[in-house]
């Protein structure tokens, strides 16, 4: 299983922090590479395979033109946002220099390649052209893209590694120093759950898949969720309105519904029955998680 939902953002978890906490210049950097990967990741994996359902093949050396059926149909047109380059480019030459900075630009390089490529593609068959150039360009765009989305996927697969360790790390000192601060509450509990949830988003896109291991996750992030909701209906008064001003509740929300989810895929996993809807249902349930949380900034009224 292909999995390619957004990274946790690095701002959602510094957040939790107190207010005079700043990140540091690795931190940054980290950031960066992280708003490329969800700038470009997702778009670009869905755009492939929709690529290869058309074409039959992903080898930038083949010619499959003349043999594509409804490509016209079967193409759209994407959001280029390739012109985020140079900023991104930028920013990442700020210190410090980390060995994945080459990698991060490898694919910015393929970006600049791919996007508005995909778009050349959908036009010219869109217009038919291919049925009047003997597909002369239709070969030489399926060459430049397919071999910018290697380059792309090939740098992404190393750097996806490095940034998930350094989440990890990053949460494990952050709930260390939130757990100092705050205490065992709302901002220790936030903090918790989202690391349990990118360790399901770690072992739902392991090879192989390892079930056991993944509802024993679920069942760790569903007793912190039993063990803070409460909480939340018998805050204090001035910590309640800082709990709804964050929208606490609505994260709790979309946690629970994902807990569904993730339950509903084990379960369907173990029994080999509806896989493919369970896994959609429980990657739209880990996306709503994450584009919650990376939304919240807590209160100074909330511990």
């Amino acid at each position: 299983m292909r999995f390619w939902l957004a990274v946790l953002s690095v701002v959602s978890v510094a957040t939790m922090l107190p207010a005079t906490a700043s990140a540091d210049a690795r931190d940054d950097k980290v950031g960066v590479y992280i708003e490329v990967y969800n700038m470009f990741t997702s778009r670009f994996d869905s755009q492939r395979s929709r690529y290869r359902a058309v074409f039959g093949t992903l080898d930038p050396a083949a010619t499959p033109c003349a043999s594509a059926q409804n490509a016209e149909r079967e193409l759209f047109h994407g959001q280029d946002s390739s012109g985020t380059v140079a900023d991104f480019r930028r920013r990442l030459r700020r210190r410090p220099s980390l060995p994945q900075d080459a990698l991060v630009n490898d694919m910015l390089d393929a970006a600049t390649v791919a996007a508005p490529t995909w778009n050349e593609v959908f036009d010219y068959y869109h217009r038919d052209v291919d049925s009047t150039d003997a597909c002369a360009l239709g070969n030489t765009l399926h060459g430049r893209i397919t071999a910018a989305w290697a380059k792309y996927f090939t740098a992404e697969a190393q750097l996806i590694g490095f940034l998930r360790e350094e989440t990890n790390a990053r949460q494990a000192r952050e709930l260390a120093s939130i757990e100092r601060e705050f205490g065992r509450n709302f901002r220790f509990f936030h903090a918790t759950m989202l690391g349990e949830t990118m360790t399901l988003q770690e072992l739902y896109g392991a090879e192989p898949f390892d079930v056991e291991a993944f509802s024993r996750a679920v069942e760790s992030l569903a007793a912190h969720f039993g063990e803070i909701r409460p909480r939340v209906s018998t805050a204090p008064a001035e910590a309640s309105a800082g709990l709804n001003a964050m929208h606490y509740s609505s994260f709790l929300v979309r946690l629970d519904n994902f807990i569904g989810s993730a339950r509903a895929f084990v379960t369907a996993v173990r029994s080999n029955t509806r896989v493919d809807r369970a896994a959609n249902d429980f990657e739209r349930g880990l996306s709503d998680v994450i584009r919650t949380s990376n939304g919240m900034r807590f209160d100074e009224r909330v511990r």
